[in-house]
């Protein structure tokens, strides 16, 4: 990370320390009290599994004719969680969460290490609960001064959690109502408004299974610091999709969405759209992400070779 004081004439480097590795597509964002707040994943998983070979293990389909490997998260042995940085000094030197007693009254999270603890139900039963990734995770300071936390997880929603202390402890993280693949999302402040933009991967149960994962690019707001989401709007959408604003998510909640082994035919147009990011400029909104095929692998793969796509929207279209 490198820092400028005088509008980029010149900079100076900070090596930042932090918990987990950062993420190109999610910067580290300013709270209102000049606190710098980084979220940060771990990934523990081995593509070389013994006794597993990750292209027998993924999911294929047929495009134009051809096998073509098109899932492979889910499909091999791995688990990811997040963590929040926080720095007080413009980032020379970075901290994360405080020692946590596990018999005191706070229940809250330290933000060392979040991830996600809960059942079908969506709640967090001691006797139904699994773990549940959270990974490539992104935040957004609220109106209501809180932070908010998202993050990909299997269970076919995005996940959350909240910290009233500016990223230092974090309530358990929970499934939304939003639905979502195993897909990395963007959330952020608007800054006219104070309200939340989030743009992500938005998909049924049933899409994912079929091998659409990141086959629609869907932008939300919430006016009431991310409680509630409104004005669903599709940016992109693959052929073998129906056009519809908003997706329900499934319930009872599933441990584990993934595709099918062998999805059959897939459309010619088939195509997918990810890691997002965004930036405001006046009263128009920047959204930049990648688009790709089959032909490219699947969507993790050839980030570099696939169609870098910008797209200038004004502001108000999120609120029509």
């Amino acid at each position: 990370m490198w820092i400028s004081n005088d509008e980029g004439k010149t900079w100076e480097a900070r090596i930042p320390r932090l918990v987990g590795t950062p993420l190109e597509a999610t910067p580290p964002i300013q709270l209102k009290n000049g606190r710098l707040l980084w979220a940060s994943r771990y990934t523990m998983g081995n593509l070389l599994h013994a006794g597993l070979k990750y292209k027998d293990a993924s999911a294929y389909g047929t495009y134009r004719g051809k096998p073509y490997q098109i899932e492979g998260h889910g499909h091999i042995p791995e688990i990811s969680l997040a963590g929040v940085s926080y720095s007080d000094d413009e980032g020379k030197t970075w901290k994360c969460g405080e020692k946590f007693n596990p018999n005191d009254d706070d229940l809250r999270y330290s933000s060392a290490i979040l991830l996600g603890w809960f059942g079908p139900d969506g709640h967090a039963n001691q006797s139904e609960a699994w773990v549940t990734d959270t990974d490539e995770p992104t935040i957004a300071e609220t109106k209501d001064g809180k932070v908010l936390f998202f993050a990909r997880s299997t269970v076919g929603r995005i996940v959350q959690s909240w910290s009233d202390d500016a990223g230092i402890h974090w309530t358990p993280v929970l499934p939304t109502d939003l639905a979502s693949s195993y897909s990395p999302a963007r959330l952020v402040r608007i800054p006219k408004t104070g309200d939340l933009l989030c743009v992500w991967n938005q998909l049924s149960g049933a899409e994912i299974r079929r091998g659409y994962r990141r086959g629609r690019l869907t932008a939300a707001i919430s006016r009431d610091a991310g409680h509630s989401w409104e004005n669903f709007k599709t940016l992109e959408l693959s052929e073998g999709l129906d056009d519809v604003a908003k997706v329900e998510p499934e319930y009872p909640i599933p441990m584990l969405i993934r595709a099918r082994k062998n999805v059959g035919p897939l459309p010619d147009a088939y195509a997918y759209f990810h890691y997002a990011s965004v930036t405001f400029a006046g009263d128009k909104v920047f959204i930049a992400y990648s688009r790709g095929s089959p032909l490219l692998g699947i969507a993790e793969q050839n980030l570099k070779e696939q169609e870098n796509v910008l797209r200038i929207v004004p502001l108000h279209w999120f609120y029509d």
